[in-house]
């Protein structure tokens, strides 16, 4: 490849008309991808749960697509109108099949005799009494729950949405079509809040939308202006980010050509692509300006640089790839488009640095850059000192990262939906009314299931009851059949219990069909649905729950249940992605490792490579450890950009080195030269990308903020165990003992 890339130098309009081609073709293909942050797409592939949930859904409707519309005022009479004019508007809505609110949900009561239901707030209400009374009978009825506050000052609209409306990127337009209707409803004093789950989501995909068009655009503008005061030239600049966006470009085209969508863990390919394409990049671009100021023209610099830099290039490509193909060790999906979207991205980035950087610069570019080596010298007394004191040195870090990984055990692996959005985001406004008036807002969805018979039965309408109590127990709002025939038997008898007999019950029955409740039986009444509202404890209590109602269940007669839902998919998908996302880096780093030992044919020089390329990854899981943050699925992708960026600047030290030994008399003297040169390039990398991330520490979404931050620390750690630590591996384990 380095031998076509030379030849190639002599027709870079070619070269240009080719990559051109390939990305108008990619840019085409783009416009098909979508955004999807479905988290039940990140669990393992588990065929019983996923059966389960489908069937659930079939039978009840998705949990999913519900959304909360909360509204607010201190004068009840006025919040009431309020409630019943934007109901009045929102069902009128395609894509709306139905909404609860306290003004249309219907409460039983007793008149002349006969049990009639009536809407408990409204125009059309018949119930007697004031505010308190109407919320007690609303609250108590099982219809009713959390629809209403005890003051009678916060109303939720429930509003059910079409199945397709999951996917909150098509969600967006009826969201703001539905803020519209609010806004031109609601009078001056009554305000309006969106909550709940997908609520949640969509505010959590336009937070993505609003950094993706502003923030990140601000970011590529920061690493713009920081490789322009390196490379003192506009037109080397752009084309250095040029070569970028085509790469980007033709793995986004990629992505859209196979249908995938970019969930919370692909979206990180630009970034990586960043890192990767930009590192490779400086350090051809560098080595061209080096042979620059040697005296050579342009287009023999590039030959040079690509004989002496270019196959460093391929081989950094080669292990970050082969890094990422090693998460298809794992068994969850969505690593393995992650793995096959970033290992064709950064195969792009090599054509683009080898080829397309190349042919841009001698069409555009008419002399080499003018890059002073000012800090070369530095870090060649940096890697000097370091393997004059090998042992001490690789002995220290040896030392940091047992430390390091003792505390991995100390690290804890969680997932809050309350904390996906900012506290200043609106929906986090309305999740937290939702919680202070209501209870929370995270749904959770139980099947159960009759082993023989019917919910006509008392005994498993005793055993629904039962589960029902569990939950409530533990502070969740619980909706079922049996709750709401024991209310409506209260009615007739006075006695909040179950039908004594299955007459009574399929008497019971028929009369609540007149409430319009959500569906909570099946159309054989052998599968039933307990559905329930509770705070949101985190992914990992939520799963202790599943366990808890699983086996507190076992004991109950003749029925199955089954916890379903997206949020405890979501509990164990986070939960599992981030477990094995950890596990296959290190098996990624043990594969990058072998194949620097292969490609540069030393085992002495995959040993000089572990400790350096494994300490970044294990201080970041310390950081967590001891900071006593929670590690998720955002933080932990950032992971691969510790082990990309180290590996890359470990095998352009390393190679620099092999060739460096082969002019030079002494390891020291091929060392000093190595740093010299690779030193000031890592660092420039490395800088441009510091800076860059942390500007996204500025983002409204906290998952941005944390993963910038974090970054930025990773890829500063990454610099420092490639500068001191390499030069100190070569002197422990001998690489450079005899001349190449």
């Amino acid at each position: 490849m380095i031998g076509l890339a030379q030849r190639e130098l002599k027709r870079p309009s070619r070269v240009l008309g080719i990559a051109g081609l390939a990305l108008v073709l990619a840019a085409g293909l783009c416009i098909n991808l979508t955004l999807d942050n479905d988290p039940r797409k990140l669990a393992p592939t588990d065929e019983a749960r996923d059966s389960a949930n489908e069937r659930h859904e079939r039978l009840f409707g998705a949990d999913d697509t519900l959304l909360l519309l909360i509204l607010t005022d201190s004068n009840v009479e006025r919040l009431i109108k309020a409630v019943e004019a934007v109901e009045a508007s929102v069902v009128e809505m395609a894509e709306v099949l139905r909404v609860r609110s306290p003004c249309s949900v219907e409460v039983p009561m007793d008149e002349d005799g006969a049990t009639i239901f009536t809407p408990a707030f409204g125009s059309e209400s018949k119930l007697k009494g004031d505010t308190t009374e109407r919320v007690e009978s609303l609250q108590e009825w099982t219809g009713g729950k959390g629809l209403v506050s005890a003051d009678g000052r916060h109303m939720v609209l429930a509003i059910r949405l079409l199945d397709q409306l999951q996917d909150p990127s098509l969600a967006l337009a009826f969201i703001e079509s539905l803020e519209d209707v609010v806004s031109e409803t609601l009078e001056d004093g009554t305000e309006s809040h969106l909550g709940g789950l997908l609520a949640t989501r969509i505010g959590s995909v336009r937070a993505i939308i609003r950094d993706g068009l502003l923030l990140f655009p601000l970011v590529g503008l920061v690493v713009f202006l920081v490789a322009l005061s390196r490379f003192r030239s506009v037109r080397w600049t752009l084309v250095l980010v040029a070569c970028l966006v085509w790469s980007i470009t033709l793995t986004a085209g990629f992505a859209a050509a196979l249908g995938y969508a970019l969930n919370p863990l692909t979206q990180i390919f630009p970034i990586l692509l960043l890192i990767i394409g930009i590192a490779d990049g400086v350090h051809l671009v560098e080595r061209v300006a080096e042979a620059g100021n040697e005296g050579h023209d342009l287009s023999s610099s590039w030959g040079i640089s690509l004989a002496e830099t270019g196959s460093a290039c391929v081989l950094t490509t080669a292990t970050t790839a082969i890094g990422f193909l090693a998460l298809f060790t794992t068994s969850i999906p969505v690593l393995h488009e992650f793995a096959l979207i970033v290992s064709v991205g950064v195969c792009f980035s090599l054509l683009a640095n080898l080829f397309v950087l190349p042919a841009l610069a001698l069409r555009f570019c008419k002399e080499p850059p003018s890059i002073a080596a000012r800090r070369g010298a530095l870090f060649a007394r940096v890697a000097a000192y370091s393997h004059r004191h090998g042992a001490v040195v690789l002995v220290a870090g040896t030392v940091v990262l047992g430390a390091s990984l003792q505390q991995y055990g100390e690290v804890e692996v969680d997932f809050f939906l309350s904390k996906v959005l900012s506290d200043k985001n609106a929906v986090s406004d309305g999740n937290s009314i939702l919680l202070q008036q209501f209870g929370g807002s995270i749904p959770l969805e139980v099947t159960v299931e009759t082993t023989e018979g019917d919910f006509d039965d008392p005994k498993h309408l005793a055993s629904l009851l039962t589960l029902s109590g569990f939950l409530e127990e533990r502070g969740w709002q619980v909706a079922s059949q049996a709750t709401a025939l024991s209310k409506i038997r209260a009615v007739f008898t006075g006695e909040e219990k179950l039908p004594s007999s299955r007459e009574e019950a399929a008497q019971l029955s028929l009369t609540l069909e007149a409430a319009k409740l959500a569906p909570l039986l099946g159309d054989d009444e052998r599968v039933a649905r307990l559905t329930a509202i509770g705070p949101d404890i985190g992914g990992q209590k939520l799963l202790e729950l599943k366990e808890e109602l699983k086996a507190f269940a076992a004991n109950l007669p003749s029925i199955r249940v089954t916890a379903v839902g997206s949020m405890l998919a979501a509990a164990e998908g986070f939960g599992s992605l981030v477990h094995e996302l950890i596990i296959g880096l290190f098996v990624a780093l043990v594969a990058v490792i072998a194949l620097i030992g292969l490609t540069l044919r030393s085992a002495r020089a995959a040993l000089a490579s572990a400790l350096p390329n494994s300490l970044p990854i294990a201080l970041g899981l310390a950081f967590f450890a001891l900071t006593g943050r929670y590690l998720d699925i955002f933080s932990a992708v950032f992971f691969t950009i510790a082990l990309g960026i180290a590996v890359d600047d470990t095998i352009h030290m390393l190679s620099r080195f092999q060739l460096e030994r082969s002019r030079c008399d002494t390891e020291a003297e091929a060392l000093e030269r190595a740093a010299s040169h690779v030193g000031t390039a890592v660092a420039d990398t490395s800088w441009i990308l510091m800076s860059g991330f942390a500007l996204l520490m500025l983002s409204n979404f906290p998952a941005n903020r944390l993963s910038g931050g974090l970054a930025a620390g990773l890829i500063g750690a990454a610099l420092l165990c490639d500068i001191i630590l390499v030069p100190a591996g070569i002197r422990v384990f001998r690489l450079g003992a005899q001349r190449s």
